[in-house]
């Protein structure tokens, strides 16, 4: 927003690390595994409770991005300068409390949310691989929309009968999602191969994979030791920083997680860099196979 009188000019963006390209009226970033695209800006002013529309282009010079405006604006009003919204929705449950924790996107440019779900009644799918919410303080809660957000997909409710949380999404070449969250129930959905069925104790990390309609799941597994693991409570300045981490899955479908542990027999593998917990709580990091059914190392 530029105040009336102000200059736009003074707006600057420094990209450190890539190297965006204006490309015909857009800024793309290479980014390495991906390529984001800005689009052309939207700009606007009100006058005399009129929406007027202000031509407005990006203009990059040695990494610094700005805007220009090619056949200027009013300066006595106030000038609004808009990214293109291409889509939001609303989604949740009647009476009961959902709050958005993470979300990641799909080959096709489908819309992945995770949150959690306080109760009965989120919107979920038939046939998707868990339609009533699991009891207990809160479900996972996780909705594929389409690449506008015009039309749901598929939804589904993971959890058991304690409190579930998703931290972090990710989806594989051939569109699959995988959730890395944490868990303190002992009845959270496994697979029969899963490379830990149970919990250890207090709270443990999960990973579930889901097939591409959210119907079944092809892995899910717990993993942790007889304290707290995948509960970040070292660092609780902001809402939600107990609930960090992140999945990445590579081409092959291996997932690989970061996360936390207070346990002093988290599961390591044998020759890992540090196998033993130092003192109190230590990041983890660890790869699992495609069907969440072996730990490659940890």
């Amino acid at each position: 927003i530029v105040s009336e009188g102000a200059n736009p000019h003074d707006i600057k963006l420094y990209y450190n690390g890539i190297n965006p390209l204006l490309k015909g009226d857009n800024l793309e970033m290479d980014i390495g595994f991906n390529t984001i695209i800005e689009q052309k800006p939207l700009a606007y002013q009100i006058i005399n409770e009129e929406k007027i529309q202000v031509e407005c282009r990006f203009q990059l010079k040695d990494n610094v991005v700005s805007f220009i405006f090619p056949n200027g604006y009013n300066e006595q009003y106030e000038l609004i300068i808009d990214p293109i919204l291409i889509t939001s929705t609303l989604s949740g449950t009647i009476g009961a409390d959902n709050y958005g924790h993470t979300a990641t996107y799909g080959n096709g440019g489908e819309i992945f949310t995770g949150a959690i779900s306080h109760g009965t009644g989120y919107p979920t799918t038939t046939g998707a691989f868990q339609v009533n919410y699991g009891g207990g303080v809160r479900d996972i809660a996780i909705s594929k929309l389409n690449s506008d957000g015009s039309s749901l997909l598929w939804a589904t409710y993971i959890g058991g009968s304690g409190s579930d949380y998703p931290h972090s999404m990710f989806v594989n070449n051939i569109n699959e999602l995988y959730v890395y969250g944490s868990t303190d129930s002992y009845n959270y959905p496994t697979s029969l191969n899963a490379f830990q069925s149970t919990n250890a104790g207090s709270s443990d990390i999960v990973i579930t994979h889901l097939t591409q309609d959210g119907s079944n799941i092809i892995g899910s597994t717990y993993i942790g030791g007889s304290l707290d693991d995948g509960r970040n409570y070292g660092i609780s300045t902001n809402y939600g920083d107990t609930y960090r981490g992140e999945i990445v899955v590579d081409n092959t479908g291996n997932a690989y997680i970061t996360s936390f542990s207070s346990s002093s027999n988290f599961p390591t593998t044998l020759g890992s860099y540090q196998p033993n917990n130092a003192g109190g709580q230590d990041g983890v990091v660890f790869k699992l196979n495609p069907t969440l059914s072996t730990l490659e190392w940890a």
